[in-house]
């Protein structure tokens, strides 16, 4: 138990942790102080350390009182996530609709059941709440089971039931089809080739489900669709196509936004999808638009300043600077140096900000402005970020401008050590991706080459450094 106790309060982000203090703040008996003191000492362990955690909560929690300490603090941070993310939510007018249903059938007013059904019935019709209009349509044959003689109410009502459940069961073949497409693009960034890929990959494009009619799809499947077709259009790097699918996807998003704010998360980096898929497309009108429509529906949903708003924020300026770089605006990169850093420091993990590539946008602004200390003062915070198979090619390119500094500063001893790094990465490098990077490590190293050195769509940022070699 104590394991899980740690990874328990080790797994909360900072908004439910923030919630459990509120909600054992609510009572100041002895037990609750008791439970914050030791969720705040839990919280500042790197690792689970019993004695350490018995001794700094001593003054409060005697050792006859530590173990049942500990099980009382799992259950207030159970019962506070509850409270936060069912109490809290818009299935908490269901959840309390659903205990009148069965207060009525307990007390035996099997009227006041009946009221409340229709009640919720038209509830989660309006806002497309299918798993809750099964349970709803459930406790309705239960009610005419009860109270009619003749079934015929109640055969129609199983027919909607069983018609319901089909669509759910509809619903979910198209989100399967779409965790398929994610996998395949997931392992297709990690081999970064299609080859390894392929029998998977046309196995999702030639489903069935994807050749269906759109104007028979419901709204859930229509969004699966074409968040699956946008997922293909990019393993196959046809991202003329991926702009316009991520159009529909944003539509559909649009749709729901103003009932339901789950959809906004969603609908955020939908727009960023589509900025990337157009910057990739070379479509800068449209890679333009969407920016300002990202900037737009920022500030709109988050006026004040919170921790979500930053985060998009950071989303927003990152898909700027790479815009910036596709349209050669090097000066406006470098004046948003400082931003780059703010957001290096906050979200230099985060899955959903292209902090490399945002790097390498500033590395080529400041190469092509010839301030090559600069570039290495960049490359220097790059080399502090993990590296993984994904992103190795973002570490080659980085090095490659590393090389064209130190020679264009005639410093031959970091030359050779870049070489050097240069070959390990390289000779580690899966034999598919081997390409321009390889052609030109042979060049810079004064060895035969092929000469192929042309990079894909994405990498923009490596314009400044192919002037710089065909020159050199």
């Amino acid at each position: 138990m104590s394991d899980l106790l740690f990874d328990l309060v080790n797994s909360l982000n900072k908004s439910e942790k923030r919630n459990f203090n509120l909600y054992v703040s609510k009572y100041s008996t002895t037990k609750n102080i008791q439970s914050s003191v030791l969720f705040k000492a839990i919280n500042r362990l790197s690792h689970y350390d019993e004695e350490k955690l018995r001794k700094s909560t001593s003054k409060y929690i005697s050792k006859e009182q530590f173990t049942y300490a500990k099980h009382r603090l799992k259950n207030q941070i159970l019962e506070s996530l509850v409270d936060l993310h069912f109490v809290r939510t818009k299935d908490a007018n269901i959840i309390s609709i659903v205990s009148k249903i069965e207060l009525g059938f307990r007390t035996g007013h099997t009227k006041i059941a009946e009221e409340w059904i229709e009640k919720g019935l038209e509830i989660t019709r309006e806002n497309g709440s299918s798993a809750w209009e099964v349970v709803l349509l459930g406790y309705k044959i239960r009610y005419l089971f009860q109270t009619e003689r003749s079934n015929e109410n109640s055969k129609v009502v199983r027919k909607n039931l069983i018609d319901l459940c089909h669509k759910i069961a509809r619903d979910q073949e198209y989100v399967s089809v779409y965790d398929e497409a994610m996998e395949c693009l997931l392992q297709y960034s990690e081999d970064g080739s299609i080859e390894n890929i392929q029998e998977k990959f046309e196995y999702v494009k030639s489903n069935p489900i994807l050749s269906a009619d759109l104007d028979q799809l419901s709204e859930i499947q229509k969004l699966n669709y074409y968040k699956t077709k946008y997922l293909l259009s990019i393993i196959e790097e046809n991202f003329d196509e991926a702009t316009e699918v991520a159009e529909n996807v944003i539509q559909l998003y649009e749709l729901n936004l103003k009932s339901s704010k789950k959809n906004l998360r969603p609908y955020l980096l939908s727009i960023s999808n589509l900025i990337l898929a157009a910057i990739r497309a070379r479509l800068n009108d449209k890679a333009l638009i969407n920016l300002q429509k990202l900037e737009s529906a920022i500030s709109e949903n988050f006026p004040e300043e919170n921790e979500s708003k930053f985060i998009y924020d950071a989303i927003l300026q990152t898909n700027n600077i790479l815009f910036l770089c596709l349209t050669e605006k090097y000066s406006e990169i470098i004046n948003r140096r400082d931003i780059v850093y703010l957001i290096f420091e906050k979200y230099q993990d985060s899955q959903w900000v292209n902090i490399r590539q945002t790097l390498l946008c500033l590395t080529a602004a400041y190469f092509k402005k010839k301030d090559y200390k600069s570039c290495l003062d960049i490359i220097f915070t790059f080399n502090q970020l993990s590296i993984s198979k994904s992103t190795e090619a973002l570490l080659l390119h980085i090095k490659f401008y590393e090389y064209a500094c130190h020679h264009e500063i005639k410093n031959e001893k970091f030359k050779v050590s870049v070489l050097r790094s240069l070959d390990y990465y390289i000779k580690k490098r899966n034999p598919l991706k081997a390409g321009a990077e390889e052609s030109i490590f042979l060049k810079l190293s004064g060895n035969e080459y092929e000469d192929k050195f042309e990079f894909t769509e994405d990498e923009i940022y490596m314009k400044p450094f192919m002037e710089w070699l065909n020159k050199n």
